[in-house]
């Protein structure tokens, strides 16, 4: 990781992903955010780290997911224009984060410190409606996450993230194991198996070797 990657213009970065949030706004973070790339796959957040600073997603994609012993339990990915709430929440205290989070694909991020998260959630509306819109939004796919789990749906489960995962990388095969997908399904590899193989009897994907389409 690093900052201020070569060839990359900030502020038109900024534009392009914040515009919305208007010209004094958008030069505030551009001021006294830092700007920050990471690689696939790379940590943003691990699970007991105390974070100082708010991420928001300028280009890329963020996976959100909680660490179970040996499984990473996925619960939404983090899109462009969009910071990490979860983030937000523990921003103001010392308490330990209780997520982690990674880059999916090359993510570049601006990172704001807690002073100055704390100023424009304060003085400025459209800082504050873009932190509750976030809210709202990651609530009611972790809500949709406990209703599938509540209702044993987890076979759309699988195939909603398997088009997840093809929009974010623009791929289509996308290449990706059962093992992964059980780790983030915070299920059992043999029941990945099963469904997958149900998914492909109903001509929902085709299977070749690790690799997955979306029909």
């Amino acid at each position: 990781m690093y900052f201020y990657p070569k060839g990359l213009n900030m502020d038109d970065l900024v534009n392009q992903c914040l515009g919305k949030l208007g010209n004094e706004l958008v030069s505030k973070i551009t001021t006294k955010g830092k700007l920050r790339v990471f690689q696939p796959g790379e940590a943003i957040v691990k699970t007991g780290q105390v974070v100082r600073y708010l991420p928001i997603v300028l280009n890329g994609a963020v996976k959100i997911f909680s660490e179970e012993k040996t499984a990473h339990f996925h619960l939404y990915y983090i899109n462009p224009g969009e910071p990490c709430v979860f983030s937000f929440a523990h921003l103001f205290s010392l308490e330990p984060q209780s997520f982690s989070a990674l880059a999916e694909t090359e993510s570049t991020l601006i990172l704001l410190d807690v002073k100055t998260a704390e100023e424009l959630f304060d003085n400025h509306p459209s800082f504050s409606r873009m932190i509750v819109a976030a809210y709202q939004k990651h609530y009611n796919q972790l809500l949709s996450t406990i209703i599938g789990l509540s209702s044993d749906r987890l076979e759309e489960r699988i195939l909603n993230f398997l088009i997840q995962k093809i929009t974010i990388t623009r791929k289509n095969p996308i290449t990706i194991s059962q093992p992964e997908i059980a780790s983030d399904m915070g299920t059992s590899r043999e029941v990945v198996s099963r469904l997958l193989k149900k998914l492909e009897e109903n001509k929902k994907i085709v299977r070749e070797g690790k690799k997955i389409k979306v029909l």
